[in-house]
C-alpha cells in the first residue's frame, strides 16, 4: 500500500473508492467502451495496493493513472469522467448549414462552381471562396468521410484478350528510343471520338448509394484525329466527320501546313493498326501522288493491342476526365464547343503536356 501514500487516500475513501469502480466495471457502459473498462481496472488495481509503475503499458503512463484518480475523487467528475465521450474534440470549422451547403455542391456538376472535378484541392478552393474557411486536402477529405459521409468509389475494368507480343513490345520501345538518342521530332497520332451521351467516372456520393447523371439519348459524336508532339507538348487536332484512309492522309498535310518541319528533318509518327490506317501507309509507300509525305514522315507502327504504348491516349484520358464525365450535355453544340475550346488551348507548347506525354522508358532528356 506504499504507493497510496503519496496520494492522501484513507482507508474508508479507498474502500468506497474500490466498491464503485468494482460496480463500474459491471455496467453496460464498461463492456460497449474498452477505453473506459482499461481505466476503470486500472484505477481499482492501484486502489488494491498495486504499484504505479508496474501497471505501465501502452496507453497508460504512471502520470494518466494519478490523472485518472484524481478525477475519480473529484465530487463533480467522478468514475463517468473516464469514459471517452468525455473529451468532445475541437469544434468544427464549418457548421450545419454550411456543411448541408457544401454537400448539395458536391452532389453536382462542380463545372457550375468553376472546376473539372471534385477533388481535394477544388474542394478547398470552394470551401475557402463560399465559407471563408481555409482547410488542407486531408481535413476536406476527413469532412467528405466523417462529416458527410461521402465515399469516392472507383469503376471497375478488366482487359481484354489479345496477342501475347512481349517481344514486339520491346522491339518497338527500342526503335522509338534510338529516334529520341538520334533527336528526331517524335508525334504520337490516334483518332477519338467523344459522344453526347454522358460518360461516368468516381464521385463523391453518400456511403452505400451511387450519383445518378442526367445521359442524353443521342447516340451522336464528334471525331478528331489528333497529333501530340512529344518534344515540345503541343497537340494539333483536326475535327473529322469519318475515319478513312483519305481523311488520314488529309490530316497528314494539314498537320504539316499547322506545324511545319524544320530543314532537313523528319516526323518520326507513332500509329496503330486501324484498318484506315493500314490503307493510307500502304499508299503513301506506293503511290507517286504522296512522295511528299514519303519525304516527311517516318511511320513507327504500335505492336497489336497495345493502346497504353501510345502516349496521346493520355491526352483523351485527361479531356474525358475533365470535359465529359458525370457531365450532362443537353445540345450536340454544347460538346463540341466545350472540345473544341479545350484543345486549342493546348495547340501551344507546354511543359505540362510535354511531362504528360512523355513515358520513362522513352529516355527523354
Amino acid at each position: 500500500m506504499a504507493g497510496l501514500k503519496k496520494t492522501n487516500i484513507s482507508p474508508q475513501e479507498q474502500k468506497k473508492l474500490c466498491e464503485e469502480l468494482t460496480q463500474a466495471l459491471k455496467s453496460p457502459e464498461a463492456k460497449k467502451d474498452a477505453k473506459y473498462a482499461m481505466r476503470l481496472r486500472v484505477v481499482l488495481t492501484y486502489l488494491q495496493g498495486a504499484c504505479a509503475k508496474c501497471l505501465i503499458s501502452p496507453g497508460v503512463s504512471e502520470s494518466s493513472i494519478y490523472n485518472w484518480l484524481s478525477k475519480v475523487r473529484d465530487p463533480d467528475q467522478g468514475i463517468a469522467s473516464l469514459r471517452n465521450n468525455s473529451y468532445q474534440g475541437s469544434k468544427s470549422r464549418l457548421n450545419d448549414q454550411q456543411l448541408k451547403q457544401l454537400k448539395a455542391a458536391i452532389m453536382s456538376d462542380p463545372h457550375k462552381f468553376g472546376y473539372d472535378v471534385w477533388k481535394g484541392s477544388s474542394i478547398a478552393d470552394f470551401i475557402k471562396t463560399k465559407f471563408g474557411v481555409s482547410l488542407c486536402v486531408s481535413q476536406c477529405y476527413k469532412i467528405m468521410r466523417d462529416k458527410l459521409k461521402l465515399s469516392y468509389t472507383r469503376a471497375r475494368m478488366f482487359p481484354t484478350n489479345g496477342k501475347d507480343n512481349t517481344l514486339e513490345q520491346a522491339e518497338f520501345k527500342k526503335k522509338l528510343r534510338e529516334h529520341v538518342a538520334e533527336g528526331d521530332i517524335i508525334v504520337a497520332q490516334d483518332e477519338v471520338h467523344f459522344k453526347q451521351m454522358s460518360t461516368m467516372h468516381s464521385s463523391w456520393s453518400p456511403i452505400g448509394e451511387t450519383q445518378l447523371v442526367a445521359s442524353s439519348p443521342s447516340q451522336r459524336s464528334i471525331g478528331f484525329s489528333g497529333f501530340a508532339i512529344l518534344n515540345d507538348g503541343s497537340l494539333i487536332m483536326e475535327q473529322l466527320e469519318k475515319f478513312t484512309y483519305a481523311t488520314v492522309i488529309e490530316s497528314f498535310r494539314s498537320l504539316l501546313k499547322k506545324a511545319p518541319l524544320p530543314k532537313g528533318k523528319k516526323y518520326v509518327m507513332i500509329i496503330d493498326n486501324a484498318p484506315w490506317h493500314r490503307k493510307a501507309l500502304r499508299l503513301i509507300a506506293e503511290d507517286k501522288q504522296y512522295a511528299d509525305l514519303r519525304d516527311a514522315f517516318v511511320f513507327l507502327r504500335l505492336p497489336p493491342y497495345c493502346p497504353h504504348l501510345n502516349p496521346i491516349e493520355q491526352c483523351w484520358r485527361i479531356a474525358r476526365y475533365k470535359l465529359t464525365h458525370n457531365r450532362y450535355f443537353k445540345t450536340f453544340e454544347s460538346l463540341k464547343k466545350v472540345l473544341v475550346d479545350y484543345f486549342d488551348l493546348l495547340a501551344a507548347p507546354s511543359k505540362e503536356l510535354r511531362q504528360l506525354l512523355q513515358f520513362k522508358w522513352m529516355n527523354f532528356s
